[in-house]
């Protein structure tokens, strides 16, 4: 996917997710966290390549818990589990495992 540019992904059950929208959202992060937030771009990119349901939720989810002023280290850590789980490649990916650790750190 091209940065920048805002696509509308169908999910298995056919629900809409807009890649702007998500990647958007991380703008809550200070510029001090760019790393945390190129992975969460290449992590958004995964999910919605992976067209998985339950990926795109635990995406949101991570999302809506980083815009909720005060993200909760510890729903942030089982969202990233469970999509682990669905998508285990993500993991294999270089950076997106540092990103993660220092956003739940």
């Amino acid at each position: 996917m091209e940065e920048g540019v805002i696509y509308n992904v169908t999910m298995g059950d056919n629900s809409v997710f807009n890649t702007g929208e998500i990647q958007n959202s991380f703008n809550k992060l200070g510029d001090d966290q760019k790393e945390v937030k190129e992975m969460l771009r290449i992590l958004s990119e995964e999910v919605f390549k992976s067209k998985n349901e339950d990926a795109g939720e635990f995406l949101t989810a991570i999302s809506t818990e980083i815009n909720s002023g005060s993200p909760k280290k510890a729903l942030l850590s089982v969202y990233w589990e469970k999509i682990t789980e669905i998508l285990p490649h993500v993991k294999n990916i270089v950076g997106i495992t540092t990103g993660i650790t220092k956003l739940l750190t």
